[in-house]
């Protein structure tokens, strides 16, 4: 009964957050939406049904999200309010509505073209053939910095489909172009990369575009971007499950339909009840491990002793019990991740960081003055809201920042560049 009421208090106070946010268009409503889909509704599915954890462990867990949502919502409103950050986004749509798309937007379809041919070179992919037999985990230890910066290169272009979308109308050859490399980038994701985040990346954002009301496309639109942006997300699993594309297409979309849509990311919340029940009885616990990370972001990984290894890794180890040099990775929420790293502490240091962090890129956003690069944080911050509530802490935090640096630094070379020509 108490973890009932406890749920729905975290349900009420991730409504007031997401209403706070909605409001002023910020991408952070995001957060709280998955927050429901991979904490809250699992949670109430398990205390109603069968438990494998005792009573008190689901009144823990959930008392640790509450506590985390309360000192979250808290400072965002602090901060928004102090820092005057209320209208940025909607000003950012405003613009949009009435300029159109903003200066120097070729640099986003070159950066996800870019991406692409680093990704083709450092996987090796010359041939058809190639794209046919690599398989998810080629990609995941591949070992290729090329593969690493096709993936920030990806992130920069985040906010494509929505260039797509204001460009359909005045600039028929851009819009062409970049929705065919939209397209293929997106079936690449799913049947050569296996890997939903990166067709996420440029869904997400456009699906937030249309809900804010400003991408104008109707109920029926969002409600057909919605379905198609789940099944994506499915079918890139679906795909993944298959040894490489030859089995997927040999076995057939049925075969390995049930094993994708079942469960999909709400299992990994059990990890967390797991590390409740258990407390931090592992090796790796109670050292705020992402904390050091995310501050030794510009060190390379030389080794352990340079600059710790991922904490997804500790928490595989900890709950499958696998070794840490196999690189297997877990995320059980953004809860797990702060119970994990700082005992019931976290609740209150990784919550007020993770909203100053999404506050100190708005504050940038706000004190920049292209539209190009707001339109890109905005784009990032939608995709890297939804990996933040998975827990992947220290993933999030480079996929928004280093692409941000990436359209920034092109942003600033094109503009010099042109000052140079015209002179």
């Amino acid at each position: 009964m108490i973890g009932f009421l406890i749920g729905f208090c975290i349900l009420g106070v991730g409504f007031v957050g997401a209403r706070l946010e909605y409001v002023n268009r910020s991408p952070v409503f995001l957060f709280y939406l998955a927050i429901c889909v991979l904490f809250s509704f699992p949670t109430f599915e398990a205390m109603i049904g069968p438990s494998e954890f005792p009573e008190w462990v689901y009144v823990d867990a959930s008392f640790f999200a509450l506590l985390y949502l309360i000192c979250f919502v808290v400072t965002r409103y602090i901060v928004v309010s102090g820092w005057g950050l209320a209208s940025i986004w909607s000003g950012l749509f405003e613009a949009l509505r009435d300029w159109g798309a903003p200066k120097n937007s070729w640099i986003i379809p070159a950066c996800l073209l870019a991406s692409i041919l680093f990704f083709l070179t450092g996987l090796g992919i010359y041939s058809v053939n190639a794209a046919f037999s690599i398989n998810w985990w080629d990609l995941v230890h591949s070992g290729s910095p090329l593969v690493l910066l096709a993936t920030y290169t990806a992130y920069s272009a985040s906010c494509l489909l929505i260039l797509v979308h204001l460009w359909r109308k005045d600039f028929p050859r851009a819009f062409y172009i970049s929705a065919g490399l939209s397209v293929f980038f997106l079936v690449f994701s799913v049947f050569v990369l296996k890997t939903r985040s990166y067709a996420l990346m440029l869904l997400v954002p456009y699906f937030y575009f249309v809900l804010c009301g400003k991408g104008k496309s109707g109920f029926v639109g969002l409600l057909f971007l919605s379905v198609g942006t789940a099944f994506v997300f499915v079918l890139t699993r679906a795909v993944r499950h298959a040894e490489d594309l030859n089995q997927f297409l040999s076995f057939g979309l049925s075969y390995f339909w049930g094993d994708a849509a079942s469960g999909v990311e709400t299992d990994f919340v059990k990890a967390f009840y797991f590390f409740v029940y258990k407390g931090d009885a592992f090796v790796g616990f109670g050292e705020n491990i992402t904390l050091q990370r995310v501050l030794l972001f510009w060190l390379p990984s030389f080794g352990d002793w340079v600059k710790p290894p991922d904490f997804s890794y500790v928490m595989h180890s900890a709950y499958y019990g696998s070794a840490l040099e196999d690189s297997l990775s877990m995320h059980p929420t953004v809860f797990g991740d702060a119970f994990g790293n700082a005992g019931y502490v976290g609740a209150l240091t990784y919550s007020t960081l993770l909203a100053l962090y999404f506050s100190g890129v708005e504050y940038l956003v706000k004190a920049s003055r292209s539209y190009l690069l707001k339109l890109s944080a905005f784009s990032l911050m939608c995709v890297c809201a939804l990996i933040f509530a998975r827990g992947a802490i220290y993933n999030a935090f480079m996929f928004s920042l280093l692409p941000l640096i990436l359209v920034a630094a092109a942003i600033i070379f094109a503009s010099l560049f042109g000052r140079l020509r015209l002179r």
